[in-house]
């Protein structure tokens, strides 16, 4: 059973039979380019894999979110498991439906809460004695569309106390982060590599991981991923892999180390990319957010503004 990656669409399954002849024997399996079959006929030796619904607990140890298929071919029922540390929106949909329906009706949006398995839709047949098939497609979003940013309590600095850095690109930074709805309120700091990155929020560390910013980026980065309280999520970047000693679904507290600074990202100076991002209609995007100044007052980042820490 293949990790999904927080933005990956799970593949769709695909199934048409003539009413009235079931074979003996249905394979499933997964081609080259990602997609499940049903078929009669036996997939080539190297493309041979097990459906996800036909997996055990013991066939994989990595964290992912499952869709079980149960019941007949021409009648099935699914359910998603959610064994992420995070909870997630689900998105549901049939490509094609030929004497078919669902029960909900498709498309349908749904939160699968953190460590939990639930009910999605089932299939059935319109006419039973006429022919029948459907494709259906499943993609996930991290976090929960209904999570309400607290404004209330401005972050920390995220670097080590009594240091202080300047903001080299903020809100709608024109180098690089207006791009897209990722990185649009996402700022960089520069500082010293091997400097220590602490956490601005306390929460629970649910990503960690190799990838890019945003699809308008050309490279990737190290970056850790914590979900606040709120339902809302920190971003770190740039970060090295060997220096964060975390693991996912750990807790972390505010101003608690997270990692130590990159040597560089994309070709520019170390810095930290920050952001705090959430759920937005099925889209994860950067919001607004303020620091606490050294006075404890909140301020809004600022290209040029200079971030004290006030521990």
């Amino acid at each position: 059973m293949s990790r999904h990656t927080l933005f990956a669409i799970i593949p769709g399954l695909l199934l048409f039979l003539a009413a009235g002849h079931v074979p003996a024997q249905m394979y499933k399996y997964q081609d080259e380019n990602g997609v499940w079959h049903f078929s009669d006929s036996p997939p080539p030796s190297d493309q041979r894999r097990r459906h996800p619904s036909q997996e055990g607990p013991s066939s994989s140890n990595k964290k992912q979110v499952i869709i079980h298929q149960q019941g007949k071919d021409d009648a099935p029922i699914f359910e998603a498991s959610n064994t992420l540390p995070m909870p997630i929106q689900l998105e549901f949909s049939a490509t094609q439906m030929k004497n078919m329906r669902a029960v909900p009706p498709l498309p349908l949006r749904k939160v699968i809460p953190a460590g939990s398995r639930e009910p999605l839709t089932r299939f059935e047949k319109i006419d039973p004695d006429a022919p029948w098939g459907y494709t259906y497609r499943t993609r996930f979003i991290p976090g929960d569309p209904a999570a309400e940013h607290l404004t209330g309590k401005p972050y920390l600095p995220p670097f080590s106390s009594h240091k202080e850095f300047s903001i080299a690109q903020a809100f709608n930074g024109e180098t690089s982060h207006n791009a897209h709805a990722l990185t649009r309120y996402a700022i960089d700091i520069p500082m010293p590599a091997d400097s220590t990155v602490h956490a601005a929020r306390s929460g629970t560390v649910v990503e960690m991981q190799t990838g890019k910013l945003s699809p308008k980026r050309r490279r990737k980065t190290f970056y850790v991923r914590i979900l606040h309280r709120d339902g809302t999520f920190g971003l770190y970047a740039h970060l090295l892999p060997d220096s964060v000693k975390l693991f996912t679904g750990m807790t972390i507290n505010r101003g608690q180390v997270i990692g130590r600074l990159g040597s560089g990202a994309e070709e520019s100076s170390p810095h930290l990319h920050f952001a705090v991002q959430k759920n937005v209609g099925m889209q994860l995007e950067s919001i607004p957010f303020e620091f606490t100044s050294l006075e404890g007052i909140p301020q809004t980042p600022k290209t040029g503004l200079l971030l004290r820490h006030p521990l």
